[in-house]
């Protein structure tokens, strides 16, 4: 491989501690040649083809269905540390790559730490190598290093900038991100507890939700029009939001009994908001999202609540948090406090993570488009009720744990989805 992408061990751990205490990201680099002991990936290959073959999954444009999660272990690298500090003490390299190869395929397992990287982060370094398994490692260029620390210094900045906007938008940014994170450490206890009851009780179990280009695509032509029409052309709605507003009608749309409220937690990229021309931000490659919380009403709602109505409720929270006071407000209660979100008493929650501005569309790794046949996503730790939003060349798929009484109601909507 001609192109490095970053020469990614980290030998000082102390100061990995340090940057991680304090909230924000800095990776260190040597400057001029590379030191040999410096791995720019971790590398491991295998071949598979006395066994089984893979089950690949048919995933037309024209279809919609539940794909079953292959074992981890046909991804993972072996021994590969889970965590970015067991990462630094065993001098390891922050991605890792697997690759093995089986009787009627080959599968591609990437390791990178979400302590390091978010779903940007990770695109850039599928895009680079996407360029030189496909020949074309002049066409991608490594993201900028600074020193000090951009992103942190533009956080300075931003802290300076509020006292110059109205307190109304400081309130709103504030309302968004408190009303459903962590306060206490009840509130965490809360989150345990629910996700073991989650697992343990209602058995949640991992799967993806493949949604098909040519049947999805009419639904969001649908969807956008019904919003345009609705607001007489002076709001609209992305496809992330349709998206997102389907997986929470999917799930939770078939309990008219369920009066509990449904708590929507989601992310947004916080780099073009963020960034100045003197300190630009949209090649940062670690952790720069902003979540805010919302509302959708009790779950026995769902089931008449329109999609349009969902996917604006979304866009209009988010179109409140998405400012430079929605940034310093989230981070400033993240550093504050816990990080995670709450699960409340009376409450049901979901947490909507879109990964799609990574840019799979595109991957092929050197094959034609259409030989990726699938993208799964394995996050350690996630609870239950988390969904990743990808997106391949024919069509959208959403990762998500959850109740074997909501695969079922998930079901339903992708036969919906197909009859129509």
């Amino acid at each position: 491989m001609n192109t490095v992408l970053y020469p990614l061990t980290i030998a000082d751990v102390a100061g990995l501690q340090n940057e991680l205490i304090r909230g924000i990201w800095a990776i260190r680099v040597p400057v001029g040649e590379i030191p040999p002991e410096y791995a720019s990936f971790g590398w491991e290959s295998t071949t598979s083809a006395d066994v089984a073959p893979f089950p690949v999954p048919s995933l037309l444009p024209t279809s919609a269905e539940v794909v079953p999660i292959p074992p981890i272990s046909y991804f993972k690298v072996s021994g590969f540390p889970i965590t970015a500090i067991d990462i630094a003490k065993a001098n390891q390299p922050l991605v890792a790559v697997r690759i093995a190869t089986f009787a009627n395929c080959q599968t591609v397992g990437l390791s990178i730490s979400h302590g390091a990287f978010d779903g940007i982060g990770a695109g850039m370094i599928v895009k680079a190598l996407q360029a030189e398994l496909s020949g074309r490692g002049d066409e991608w260029s490594a993201p900028s290093f600074t020193e000090p620390n951009v992103f942190a210094e533009r956080l300075g900045e931003i802290h300076q900038e509020l006292e110059t906007l109205p307190p109304t938008s400081i309130d709103t940014a504030l309302r968004h991100v408190a009303a459903g994170s962590a306060k206490s450490f009840w509130d965490t206890a809360r989150l345990v507890l629910d996700i073991a009851r989650e697992n343990l009780w209602h058995k949640c179990t991992p799967g993806e939700i493949f949604l098909g280009r040519d049947l999805f695509s009419r639904l969001i032509d649908t969807v956008k029009a019904d919003v345009k029409a609705a607001t007489g052309g002076a709001e609209w709605v992305s496809t992330g939001d349709i998206l997102l507003a389907w997986t929470i009608k999917a799930i939770f749309g078939a309990e008219p009994h369920n009066h509990r409220s449904l708590l929507t937690m989601a992310c947004w990229d916080n780099r073009s908001v963020a960034s100045t021309p003197t300190k630009p931000l949209a090649s940062y490659p670690h952790n720069a999202m902003t979540f805010y919380f919302y509302g959708n009403g009790p779950v026995s709602s769902l089931a008449s609540t329109p999609l349009s109505t969902l996917a604006l409720a979304n866009r209009r929270t988010l179109d409140q948090a998405r400012n430079v006071a929605g940034v310093h407000t989230a981070l400033t209660w993240q550093h504050a406090t816990q990080p995670i979100p709450a699960r409340r008493r009376g409450t049901e929650a979901l947490c909507g993570s879109s990964h799609i501005a990574a840019g799979l569309p595109q991957i092929s790794w050197g094959a034609p488009p259409e030989a990726l046949r699938g993208w799964w996503v394995w996050m350690w730790g996630a609870a239950d009720h988390i969904a990743f939003f990808n997106e391949l060349s024919d069509g959208w798929i959403v990762t998500v744990s959850t109740r074997p009484s909501r695969w079922e109601s998930v079901l339903a909507e992708l036969e919906k989805l197909k009859e129509a």
